[in-house]
């Protein structure tokens, strides 16, 4: 089965579950989520703490199991989302 998508179709970016204690999915356009960074409340870099589970073309999986408690930062290539580790 072939998927054709229009390439003026914007995909939202959503992310689940969130709060979430250790795997956590990023949804959205393949463009906006092949590049990411996590940052700490106070703007540290936390991006090495995460693992990535799964990458696909629509669909990134992280395990963040190694952050501490607390709200970080996802930031992809145009838009930043606030995700919670439980």
């Amino acid at each position: 089965m072939d998927i054709n998508m229009d390439p003026g179709k914007v995909i939202p970016l959503t992310i689940f579950p969130n709060p979430s204690k250790g795997p956590l999915t990023l949804e959205g356009a393949p463009g906006e989520i092949n590049s990411f960074t996590f940052f700490d409340v106070a703007g540290k870099n936390v991006t090495t703490q995460v693992w990535i589970l799964y990458q696909g073309e629509l669909q990134v999986q992280f395990d963040i199991s190694k952050l501490p408690r607390g709200v970080y930062l996802l930031k992809t290539k145009n838009e930043t989302l606030k995700v919670v580790k439980k």
